[in-house]
């Protein structure tokens, strides 16, 4: 979060909006915050390998399930 923070290139108010997923824990906190990365830059899409990781790890905690590396 350091690194973030002191990034001269990032999307307007980035750091409240991960904060505020952090706290809130909500669909709408992630999809905003989607939102927010994918209006900054040209992405590709994302539906591909990296997004299922993103979804069977990262967000395995929005869902209450355990995350993929502990099964």
């Amino acid at each position: 979060m350091h690194y973030l923070k002191e990034a001269p290139i990032k999307p307007k108010r980035l750091i409240p909006s991960i904060e505020h997923l952090l706290e809130k824990k909500s669909r709408f906190a992630v999809e905003a915050l989607y939102a927010k990365m994918k209006l900054f830059r040209n992405w590709t899409d994302g539906a591909g390998t990296s997004g299922l990781y993103v979804r069977d790890t990262e967000l395995a905690w929005m869902r209450g399930e355990d995350c993929i590396d502990n099964i």
